[in-house]
C-alpha cells in the first residue's frame, strides 16, 4: 500500500489463477519491443513493478520481519495485510 495516496497495490494477485500479472507482461513487451509497447512504461505498471519487488524482498527477509528487526523500514510502502503464504508456508522460494 501507498498509505501518502491510499493505493492498495497486490501486484501476484493473478498467480491465484496461474497466470503472470499484467505489469509482468507489460513490462516484458517494452523490455522487448519499446517503440511498439512504449505506453506501457507508465506509473501504475512501475509501481506494481516496485510493490512485487518489496513482497519478495519481504519474502527473504521474513524472519526478520516477523521478529520485528527488519531495519531500515521503507517510507514508501507499508504493509496492511501479511500475504497468506509468507504465514503459512505455503509458497517457497529455492534454495540456491
Amino acid at each position: 500500500m501507498l498509505p501518502k495516496y491510499g493505493i492498495e497495490l497486490t501486484p501476484w494477485k493473478r498467480w491465484e489463477n496461474q497466470e503472470n500479472p499484467d505489469w509482468w507482461k507489460r513490462y516484458n513487451n517494452v523490455k522487448h519491443e519499446r517503440n511498439a509497447n512504449f505506453k506501457d512504461a507508465n506509473l501504475e505498471n512501475t509501481l506494481n513493478a516496485v510493490a512485487g519487488l518489496f513482497c519478495l524482498v519481504l519474502y527473504y527477509y521474513q524472519t526478520e520481519l516477523f521478529s520485528l528487526k527488519l531495519d531500515p523500514w521503507t517510507r514508501m510502502l507499508s504493509l496492511e495485510k501479511v500475504p497468506s503464504g509468507l504465514v503459512t508456508g505455503k509458497f517457497s522460494l529455492p534454495d540456491f
